[in-house]
């Protein structure tokens, strides 16, 4: 890989510079009263621009939009598939790496030591994570941001739903035991006698 002369530590785009100083060099200010911004279509910045445009043609965000959402609709399975690999593949991976690293400031190797430690499962429900479909959840507190585990998707929300408060955690276990017939004040009374 070739590194710029201008910034050595970023990749070379064209010229030996780097593609911020690429691009500089060929913007050109804007005309309007704003010159020091660069110019963005009939040398005008870009807000003079669009002031232009809807004096022009008053409808044009209307028009965009629905031209968006007939493309969307038209290509939508199209969009999707291209959404679902782009997460699947090496970008996605390094996606997932930095979006850890940033919310929790945990490592993927952390995350597979973490997994190794728990069997491979959910430190709540016990049910093994599949890798290949999804990753695991990682639990933190909301409070300290600490990191406490790794959990399936499914455990994961309903402890966030709960806002990790374990009174309220105690009381739905409750509510369902109740109506399942196997709390100690025995079933729950249908409700239509």
């Amino acid at each position: 890989m070739k590194y710029a002369v201008c910034h050595p530590h970023k990749k070379h785009k064209a010229r030996g510079l780097c593609h911020s100083c690429y691009a500089k060099q060929w913007e050109k200010p804007a005309i309007c009263n704003h010159p020091e911004r660069p110019a963005r279509a009939r040398g005008l910045c870009g807000a003079c621009y669009e002031a232009a445009l809807k004096q022009e043609k008053p409808d044009y965000k209307a028009r965009a939009a629905a031209r968006n959402r007939m493309y969307y609709h038209r290509d939508r399975d199209l969009y999707l598939e291209r959404e679902r690999l782009r997460y699947q593949d090496q970008e996605g991976k390094r996606h997932w790496e930095r979006a850890i690293a940033r919310k929790y400031g945990v490592t993927p190797d952390w995350v597979q030591k973490q997994s190794e430690k728990q069997a491979g499962a959910c430190a709540i429900c016990l049910k093994p994570f599949s890798h290949e479909t999804k990753r695991p959840a990682i639990d933190h507190c909301h409070e300290t941001g600490k990191v406490r585990g790794l959990l399936c998707q499914m455990c994961n929300t309903a402890l966030g739903c709960a806002e990790d408060r374990a009174e309220l955690l105690r009381e739905m276990a409750k509510y369902v035991e109740y109506h399942r017939g196997e709390s100690e004040a025995g079933p729950c009374p249908n409700p239509t006698e």
